[in-house]
């Protein structure tokens, strides 16, 4: 993603979220999907809604059901596919296909989820995107040896990452 898709990415989910303000009805389905007590009958209900912003909070709310979230990483919007990687209870087997998925925002997701396996770990600590790397270092599931290499890493940033979590005596 080039800087100007990032930025009208921005500009998409501020124009996004002011609309939430305005229509009541709408920014309450949305507070409903975001809530960790809503049943989960009623988050695949609102995997459906048109409105983007609500499939987000869907994707990210740890009581989507399993399927909801299979249904939700088949979409276009990078933000609910990164939602869907986010989420703690998503499968390891999306796991492994938002791992090499186009957008680089999907797999920094995925290589901040603690039930990151130990495979798309490794795999994702060689990612050319920096941004990717310090989020394997920063997953408190990254192990040692990892971390070990990623303070070897080129890019200083990396580094400090490794440093920041503690975990590795840097020689």
């Amino acid at each position: 993603m080039d800087k100007n898709d990032r930025e009208e990415t921005i500009r998409m989910v501020l124009r996004s979220y002011a609309e939430l303000k305005k229509d009541k009805k709408l920014y309450l389905l949305y507070k409903a999907a975001k809530n960790k007590y809503t049943p989960s009958i009623i988050l695949e209900k609102l995997a459906k809604n048109d409105n983007w912003c609500i499939q987000e909070m869907v994707a990210q709310n740890i009581n989507t059901p399993l399927n909801t979230l299979r249904e939700l990483v088949q979409n276009n919007n990078e933000i609910i596919r990164g939602s869907v990687a986010f989420n703690t209870r998503t499968p390891i087997d999306i796991l492994e296909k938002l791992a090499i998925d186009n957008d680089s925002g999907v797999r920094k997701a995925v290589a901040i989820n603690p039930n990151c396996p130990l495979e798309i770990l490794e795999l994702l600590s060689r990612e050319e995107d920096k941004n990717i790397r310090m989020k394997v270092a920063l997953n408190k599931s990254t192990p040692v040896y990892i971390l070990e290499e990623l303070a070897k890493d080129d890019d200083e940033s990396v580094r400090m990452m490794v440093a920041y979590t503690k975990r590795v005596i840097c020689a």
